[in-house]
Order: structure tokens, then C-alpha cells, then sequence
């Protein structure tokens, strides 16, 4: 799928100016945005370095930070361990594995374009960015916490259901998070931001898979499936609290 992919992006991709689907009016919303970058951005790796640090006096950009320190464990968690769990408490053999848990991840495909477009429908439809962004993902977020009831249903069916909602909202809220840095510093700091956020999501994923290790052992999954859908909230509380409303915080 990977070199269907590699195809694909080969025939699609091409500089702005020479793309048959970039209008005039956006090839020259790029450029100026260009023009401006190279003229406000520093020069020099110290002044970029001291702009980076200077980025970390920002609370919206800790919030980042702690908005997905909390919520990305949630997608490993389901990755890693939800095999693990089938097969020691519901008794799932490697077929039973193969045959039924894909059915969790399938729909995830069609999470992401969703989530995505329902916040950029609501801002064309007059919403502001931070209400439409904190709607979807406040949305989102709630569903996720099926995950409490996981360990708890009888059904193996309503255990693989209550799985897919959760993993289905986690895209929704998702690829909200990856934009809110696009929202919260001008472009040439998005990356940076992007990063930093990224590493939250890193150390928050190995501390919770090591957590879960050891409360499966101690106790059972049933207390890590309340865990995680209790993740959601902490990660909500951080975009309330955290990052506040959404808007541009770093000037141009």
C-alpha cells in the first residue's frame, strides 16, 4: 500500500505555482505568506533558538502540550495492549484475533476526514475557530470515555463496539489537536510547536503503556479501561485551562 501511496503522491504533488488545483487568489495568499516569513523569522541559529525558547513562556502552548500528554495514549493503548486483552480475558485465540479485532480499526479511516471537516464546516458556516475546534473536540472527548465500559460488558461484541467508538472519537479529537498549533503561532513556528506537542504525546504514551503493564498485572484491565476513559477528560481540562481560547497568542 505503501508504494501505491508513493505513486500516487508523485502524480499529485507539485510546487504551488506550477499545481493545476492552486488558484491565483491562493498561490498569492502563499507567497506573501512566504514573503512575510523570511522577512519577520530570525536569522541565525541563536535568534532561532532564543525564539524557541521564548515559545515556552506561552501557557496555549503547554496546553498543546498536556492536550495530547493525555489523549494520544489512548490511540496506543487501544494498539498495543487491546490484542493482550482479548486474549487473556475474553480467552481470543490468534484467529479470533485476526478475524474480529480489525473490525475496531477499520472505521478509523473515516474518523480523521470527519473529524476534520466538522470543524471547518462550522467555521464556514460563521463559527469562530475556537468554538468550532472546542465543539467537535468536547464531542469527541465524551465518546471517548466507552472506553470506561470495556472491561466491564459481558458481550465480546459490545466490548469490540464500545472499542470502535472510542477509537473513532480519538480521530475525530485528533486531528483537531494537530491544528491547533497552526492556529495558536504564525507559520514559520508551526513546526516547532507541532514538536513540542509531539513529544508530549510520546512521554504520556510511555508512561501510561508502562502503567497499564503493571496495573493488568496487580489487578486486571477492567481498572485500565476506566483509565483510559478517563484520559479524555484530563486532555479536555487542559484545552479549557491550558490553551484557553483559540486564537493566534505569538505575533506575526
Amino acid at each position: 500500500m505503501g508504494f501505491v501511496w508513493v505513486a500516487f503522491w508523485l502524480w499529485l504533488y507539485r510546487p504551488p505555482r506550477e499545481h493545476w488545483l492552486v488558484t491565483k487568489e491562493e498561490l498569492a495568499e502563499l507567497e506573501a505568506e512566504q514573503s512575510q516569513n523570511r522577512a519577520s523569522g530570525p536569522t541565525g541559529i541563536g535568534a532561532m533558538m532564543r525564539e524557541w525558547v521564548s515559545l515556552l513562556r506561552y501557557r496555549q502552548i503547554w496546553g498543546v502540550f498536556l492536550i495530547r500528554f493525555f489523549s494520544d495514549a489512548i490511540l496506543w493503548f487501544y494498539i498495543q495492549w487491546l490484542p493482550k486483552y482479548f486474549a487473556d480475558a475474553r480467552g481470543y485465540s490468534i484467529e479470533d484475533i485476526r478475524n474480529r479485532l480489525w473490525i475496531v480499526f477499520l472505521p478509523t479511516i473515516f474518523a480523521a476526514l470527519l473529524g476534520g471537516w466538522a470543524s471547518g464546516y462550522l467555521i464556514k458556516r460563521g463559527w469562530t475557530v475556537d468554538r468550532a475546534r472546542k465543539t467537535v473536540m468536547v464531542v469527541t472527548g465524551l465518546m471517548m470515555m466507552s472506553s470506561i465500559w470495556v472491561g466491564t460488558v459481558h458481550s465480546d461484541l459490545m466490548a469490540l463496539l464500545l472499542s470502535t467508538i472510542a477509537l473513532l472519537a480519538f480521530y475525530g479529537y485528533s486531528v483537531n489537536t494537530l491544528t491547533l498549533p497552526a492556529d495558536l503561532v504564525p507559520p514559520r513556528l508551526v513546526a516547532s510547536v507541532s514538536g513540542l506537542s509531539g513529544t508530549g504525546a510520546g512521554i504520556g504514551s510511555v508512561l501510561f503503556t508502562y502503567m497499564v503493564g503493571r496495573l493488568a498485572d496487580l489487578v486486571s484491565f477492567t481498572p485500565v479501561f476506566v483509565a483510559v476513559g478517563l484520559l479524555p477528560l484530563f486532555s479536555l481540562v487542559m484545552l479549557r485551562a491550558g490553551t484557553g481560547r483559540v486564537k493566534r497568542v505569538v505575533p506575526e
